[in-house]
C-alpha cells in the first residue's frame, strides 16, 4: 500500500507540475479529443486535494493509526488552504464597500452651457483635412450633435476617459488629452469652412431618435458643426468609463499575480453626469473586485486578455441592478434628458 501511494504521488505530482509549468498542453489535448484536455486540467486541483491526506498517512499512521493520520491530514489541508486566503478577502469585500454607490437617476437632466464627453472609445475624425499636424481630433458624434442644437448647450468637447483618477472613491475628470476637441454649433455664413466638422452620424445614434433626418438637414441648410478653441472649464460633464483602478494609461486592465493572494484591482463601470463644481447630477456604477476562494483551489484560466494559465481561482464581489442598461452614455442620455424628442427643425 505505501509503495502505490508513494507512486500515486509521485506520478501525479510530476503531471501537475507539468501541465502548471506548460499550461498550452490543456488547450492542445481540448482541441484533439476534448477528454484529454479535461484530464490534463484536473491533474493540479486533483494533486491539492489528494496530497496532504496520503503525504500525512504515509509519515504518521505508524503513529497515529490510518485514520487519525488522514485526519490530521485533512485538517491541516483545510488549515493551510483557508486561512491564507481570508484577509484578501476582507480586503476585497471592504474596497468594494468603499467604490460602491448608489444609482442617481434624476427624473430629467437639461443640458446647459460648456459641456463635456468624457468616452471610453471616442471616434476619430479620419479625414487628412481634419488633421492638425499629426494629432487626429476626436469626433462629434451623434450625442454631440444632439447636445449642440439644445437651446442652452454653448460648446460641447469631446474627450477619453482612459485611467480615470479616482479620489476617495468619486471619479475625478481625466486631463483632456491632445486629442480632445471642442465644438460648437454656428450659422452656415460665419462658419470657417476649414474648421466645419462632419459627424460620426453611426455612434450613439440613440440620442438623436427620430429626428437624425432632421438634424442632417439643417447641417445641410443654414447651420454647421465647426472645431473651436478648446474650453478648459465645463458647466457639466458627461461621462462613461470602464477600466481597472490600476491600469496603466491606455490599458483597460491591470496586471494580477495567478498565484497571488492578494485582492485583485476593482473593475469599474459607471455612467456619470456632474455639474461644474463636481455635484453628481446623475450616476449608474458598478463595480467588481475579486480574490481568492477559500479554501484556495487551483484553477485553469482563459481570458481575452490574458494566455491559458494555473493559478488561484477567484470569487468576484459585483453588483447589478435595473438600471444596467444605461451604462452605455448613449442610453443614459436618452434616458436622462429629452434629447431624443427635441426637433431640430423647430
Amino acid at each position: 500500500m505505501k509503495w502505490f501511494v508513494s507512486a500515486y504521488l509521485l506520478l501525479l505530482g510530476a503531471g501537475a507540475t507539468f501541465v502548471v509549468l506548460f499550461p498550452g498542453v490543456v488547450m492542445i489535448g481540448i482541441y484533439l479529443l476534448v477528454l484529454p484536455g479535461l484530464l490534463l486540467m484536473a491533474l493540479p486541483p486533483l494533486f491539492q486535494w489528494t496530497a496532504p491526506p496520503l503525504l500525512a498517512w504515509l509519515v504518521l499512521h505508524g503513529r497515529l493509526g490510518h485514520l487519525g493520520a488522514i485526519v490530521l491530514g485533512v485538517v491541516f489541508m483545510a488549515l493551510a488552504y483557508g486561512l491564507p486566503a481570508m484577509p484578501a478577502r476582507w480586503a476585497a469585500q471592504a474596497h468594494y464597500a468603499d467604490l460602491t454607490r448608489p444609482d442617481v437617476v434624476p427624473d430629467r437632466l437639461v443640458p446647459e452651457g460648456d459641456v463635456r464627453l468624457d468616452l471610453p472609445r471616442p471616434v476619430w475624425d479620419q479625414r487628412p483635412e481634419a488633421r492638425v499636424g499629426n494629432v487626429r481630433p476626436y469626433a462629434c458624434d451623434a450625442a454631440c450633435v444632439a447636445l449642440l442644437f439644445q437651446p442652452g448647450v454653448t460648446s460641447v468637447t469631446v474627450n477619453k476617459s482612459t485611467a480615470v483618477p479616482l479620489e476617495a472613491g468619486e471619479l475625478r475628470p481625466p486631463v483632456l488629452d491632445r486629442s480632445a476637441t471642442t465644438y460648437r454649433l454656428l450659422p452656415a455664413e460665419v462658419a470657417d469652412p476649414a474648421a466645419v466638422a462632419e459627424p460620426a452620424w453611426a455612434h450613439r445614434a440613440q440620442v438623436t431618435g427620430r429626428y437624425d433626418q432632421a438634424y442632417r438637414e439643417r447641417l445641410a441648410v443654414d447651420v454647421r458643426i465647426v472645431r473651436a478653441p478648446r474650453v478648459e472649464r465645463f458647466d457639466q460633464r458627461f461621462v462613461e468609463a470602464d477600466f481597472d483602478e490600476g491600469a496603466a494609461p491606455g490599458k483597460r486592465f491591470a496586471p494580477v499575480g495567478r498565484w497571488s493572494l492578494a485582492r485583485s484591482a476593482a473593475y469599474i463601470r459607471t455612467v456619470e453626469a456632474t455639474d461644474g463644481q463636481g455635484q453628481v447630477l446623475a450616476r449608474v456604477r458598478r463595480v467588481s473586485v475579486r480574490a481568492p476562494l477559500a479554501p484556495l483551489v487551483v484553477g485553469y484560466g482563459v481570458l481575452p486578455h490574458e494566455q491559458p494559465h494555473f493559478g488561484w481561482f477567484r470569487q468576484s464581489w459585483a453588483d447589478d441592478s435595473a438600471h444596467d442598461d444605461l451604462l452605455d452614455l448613449g442610453d443614459a442620455l436618452a434616458a436622462w434628458t429629452d434629447l431624443p424628442d427635441h426637433d431640430p427643425s423647430r
